[in-house]
């Protein structure tokens, strides 16, 4: 995890891109459910 020696401290502890997209995408469904 520390060959990514360009991400910036604050980043560090969260949760890989990848599943920070996966959250996005969730958020982004209920709120399309909310709008409908």
């Amino acid at each position: 995890m520390e060959d990514c020696t360009d991400i910036p401290s604050f980043t560090k502890g969260l949760p890989p891109m990848e599943e920070i997209d996966d959250f996005d995408d969730d958020v982004t469904h209920l709120l399309h459910l909310d709008v409908k």
